[in-house]
């Protein structure tokens, strides 16, 4: 088996997102790692990632935020995560109800008011990182997705076609067993 991990990283312009890049990369199961690491979330098994700076907490710029879902880093200035790293394997995918996009309360202020408004008439989709369908097991999984902490404008051609065909592609490996 497999261990599927899709990591945001750098904020830079692309393509298809106004902001991160994206990383899919498998390890072996069984990669020795830390127990530190492990029993702290899944989500992150090797680790935050850093660049040359280490985190510092409540920099809101780097603001990091763990829950049971994925964990994330949001950067407050441009009001969008730098990265964020989820599991993905059978168990998470479900078909639990897409809920409404939220303002993520766990940001400091003002990050905490941003909401799904922001993008009304933008010509740009809210474009889940880690997406709806990967967490929807339960609805409290699913909820989890659509805070706005979780998100970035897409363009609706990447988000729609390209992007969505890549999770389908990543959900169908975990749906396999290779997760």
């Amino acid at each position: 088996m497999r261990m599927i991990f899709r990591l945001v990283a750098d904020l830079l312009i692309g393509v298809c997102f106004l902001a991160p890049t994206f990383l899919l990369f498998t390890v072996p199961a069984d990669l020795p790692t830390s127990t530190a690491v492990q029993d702290t979330n899944r989500n992150i098994r090797f680790g935050k990632p850093v660049g040359e700076n280490p985190y510092v907490a409540n920099n809101s710029d780097d603001y990091h935020i763990e829950r049971d879902q994925y964990v994330l880093s949001h950067n407050g200035t441009k009001k969008i995560p730098n990265w964020v790293s989820w599991n993905l394997t059978k168990k998470d995918i479900g078909d639990a109800p897409r809920g409404a996009f939220e303002p993520d309360t766990d940001l400091p202020a003002p990050s905490n008011k941003i909401s799904a408004s922001w993008y009304s008439n933008s010509g740009f989709d809210i474009g889940h990182m880690c997406c709806s369908k990967d967490r929807s097991a339960t609805r409290k999984d699913n909820d989890a997705t659509f805070l706005m902490s979780n998100v970035v404008p897409q363009a609706p051609v990447c988000n729609e076609q390209t992007w969505k065909g890549f999770e389908d592609y990543c959900r169908k490996l975990a749906n396999s067993g290779d997760d």
